[in-house]
């Protein structure tokens, strides 16, 4: 019983030795991973046969592209894993940054991704991607913000639902819209006392509006909203910067000024849209600020 024992096992120690000698092209499917396991020590014998038929450069060439195709996988999702990171921390920076007075009044913030914009007019009407099951309303309520306190614009209904519409503050049908001037040496002073002035998009990008030239105004000031026609969400929120201040022709004791935005929607991929609790509902206070 004993010599049986040992003939068996003399015997298959030579099939697995056998199989793993064969050539790469000769092995079956069941044999490869038979193969495997005590190629490793029989690597010199393997690679002589092998080289006597030409297939081992074959397996090994293979064998090298699937693993920089895996190499190259795995940086795929290292880097996606990467770029989403910093959406994330990204997102959670702007969120924290809007004041506390706007969150008083908003119900929720969603992030909107510009898909479409109108190639006839750089500062036209966008489409947005919102993520699933986000509940914004297509209405005027709605305003864009982008890094916190920049006002975009505001989402109007073009009649999609599903499609939600961004039209620039810069867009000239945004209308004229009232805002006061704040020194950027001092932006501290209270609202009631920065300089009120109603501003008309120029169609360029900008704002123009005339103020007394008694008015002490310079390149640089911050111009803020504070506009009734807009929701409580934006107001104080930042619509540009004076860029330059002339005489104004019709009325020389006036200056014309004109006032940029620091960012424009044609310039961003996404943007943060503010939603306003319902007309009839009370500020929602500090705790809905996320």
């Amino acid at each position: 019983m004993h010599s049986r024992s040992n003939l068996v096992f003399a015997v298959t120690l030579l099939v697995t030795a056998a199989v793993a000698l064969l050539p790469a092209g000769w092995r079956l499917g069941w044999s490869s991973d038979l193969a495997r396991i005590v190629r490793f020590p029989l690597r010199p014998f393997s690679d002589f046969s092998n080289r006597m038929t030409g297939e081992g450069a074959d397996e090994d060439r293979s064998d090298l592209e699937r693993l920089q195709e895996d190499i190259e996988y795995l940086q795929h999702l290292l880097q996606r894993e990467r770029m989403a990171v910093g959406e994330l921390e990204e997102r959670l920076r702007e969120v924290h940054g809007v004041p506390a007075s706007v969150w008083k009044w908003a119900k929720s913030a969603v992030f909107g991704y510009i898909t479409a914009r109108n190639p006839d007019s750089p500062y036209g009407i966008v489409e947005l991607r919102v993520e699933p099951g986000s509940a914004i309303p297509a209405d005027e309520s709605t305003i864009a913000v982008y890094r916190s306190v920049h006002l975009l614009g505001r989402l109007v209904d073009e009649g999609r639902p599903s499609v939600p519409s961004l039209l620039p503050v810069v867009n000239t049908g945004s209308g004229e819209i009232w805002a006061r001037i704040f020194p950027q040496e001092d932006h501290e002073i209270p609202a009631m006392r920065a300089e009120r002035v109603a501003l008309a998009p120029t169609g360029t990008g900008a704002f123009t509006g005339q103020i007394d030239r008694a008015v002490p105004v310079q390149e640089g000031d911050v111009v803020r909203v504070d506009d009734a026609l807009w929701p409580h969400t934006a107001q104080m929120l930042e619509l540009g910067e004076v860029e330059s201040i002339e005489v104004y022709d019709r009325e020389p004791l006036r200056n014309t000024i004109t006032v940029r935005p620091r960012y424009q929607v044609r310039e961003v991929s996404s943007v943060m849209l503010i939603v306003q609790s319902t007309a009839d509902a009370e500020p929602a206070g500090e705790e809905t600020s996320p």
